[in-house]
C-alpha cells in the first residue's frame, strides 16, 4: 500500500496511470499515513469507515459497497488512468480515462484531510 504524502485538495482529481493491469485497489482515506493501520493489503480496509476504496466495479466504505460504471479489474488496460475527486459539496466522483464514471458516495467529510491510497497486487504497476 502507498499513500500520498500530503492531503488532496477538494476538487482536484487524484489520478493513477496503470502501466500494466493487475489487481488494483484505489481510494481515499481520512487517516494520515503515519497513523493509518498497517494493513498488508488494501483489501483489509474495505470494512474501515475511514477509507473509500475502489475495487472491481464498486467503491467500498465501512463494509458497504456502491456500484460504478467501470470495473477496474476487468476494464482497465495498459496505460489507462483512474481518478477520484471529492467535490466541494462532499460528493466522491470516480474517473476512468478522464471520464466521470460515477458518484458512489456523498457527504464525505470536508473538515478532515483526505489522502490518496493505492494497493497493487499481481504484478500491476
Amino acid at each position: 500500500m502507498a499513500y500520498t504524502a500530503l492531503p488532496l485538495p477538494v476538487g482536484r482529481v487524484f489520478q493513477l496511470k496503470c502501466l500494466k493491469p493487475g489487481i488494483i485497489r484505489f481510494g481515499l482515506t481520512t487517516l494520515t499515513p503515519d497513523k493509518a493501520p498497517l494493513y498488508k493489503w488494501l483489501t483489509n480496509a474495505i470494512y474501515d469507515p475511514h477509507y473509500w476504496e475502489w475495487f472491481s466495479g464498486h467503491v467500498w466504505n465501512g463494509g458497504n459497497q456502491k456500484a460504478v460504471e467501470y470495473d477496474i479489474q476487468n476494464d482497465v488496460g495498459n496505460n489507462h488512468s483512474l481518478g477520484m475527486a471529492v467535490y466541494p459539496n462532499g460528493e466522491l466522483h470516480v474517473f476512468a480515462n478522464g471520464k466521470d464514471v460515477g458518484t458512489p458516495w456523498q457527504n464525505l467529510p470536508l473538515d478532515l484531510p483526505l489522502y490518496g491510497v493505492v494497493g497493487l497486487e499481481n504484478f500491476g504497476k
